[in-house]
């Protein structure tokens, strides 16, 4: 009986550390911002946390060797023709700060869905890819959309982001793990996490 008991606890033990360890890589930071743009905007919570994720790891000084820049990623083009559609001053357009980047690129990815009719599939990929791009993956030979993405990076974006939303729904919605939500303050170590898994990926993936 106490050689149960041991190997229950110890099964207890071992499956608090791994749904720790997913919460702690797949958070959901900026909760506030993210919920708010959400309702307004249409687009389900779980999926822009799914794109913050991939895009920058939560990390809100973000910026690619493309001039995309901050938590979504947005290139200044695109956000200051949103910031033109939304009235926003020109003192408040510091795509830098969370709440800014996350209102604009929630706001830019319902635009996509509404274009797509939807389709998340098809706003992600024009979300990396551009959308004449997409135009030209919609007349492709294959069935599915996504097997007609011919750009490497697009179509493991659009693979990766669909992953997220998987775990995301599984722990937020399933596990109903909503209660473990990290502090913002805690963004650094998911940061960190990021630089090391690139390390490691340009170490043995050249």
């Amino acid at each position: 009986m106490n050689n149960l008991k041991k190997f229950l606890k110890y099964i207890v033990t071992i499956f608090a550390i791994f749904v720790l360890i997913l919460n702690i890589s797949y958070p959901r930071y900026y909760n506030d911002e993210v919920k708010l743009y959400s309702n307004m905007y249409g687009v389900e919570e779980n999926r822009i946390f799914s794109i913050i994720k991939r895009e920058s790891n939560f990390n809100k000084y973000a910026k690619s060797n493309r001039d995309a820049v901050g938590l979504m990623q947005l290139l200044p083009t695109t956000a200051d023709e949103i910031f033109d559609k939304l009235k926003v001053d020109s003192d408040s357009r510091d795509l830098y700060n969370p709440r800014t980047n996350i209102m604009v690129g929630t706001y830019y990815y319902k635009m996509l869905l509404d274009r797509y009719d939807g389709d998340h599939e098809k706003a992600l990929a024009a979300y990396n890819g551009g959308m004449g791009n997409v135009s030209r993956w919609e007349e492709g030979n294959h069935d599915k959309f996504i097997d007609n993405i011919d750009f490497k990076e697009t179509y493991k974006y659009v693979q990766t982001i669909d992953n997220n939303y998987k775990l995301y729904n599984v722990l937020y919605n399933k596990l109903n793990l909503k209660f473990l939500n990290l502090p913002n303050f805690f963004v650094g170590i998911n940061i960190l996490i990021g630089l090391i898994g690139n390390k490691i990926r340009n170490r043995f993936y050249k």
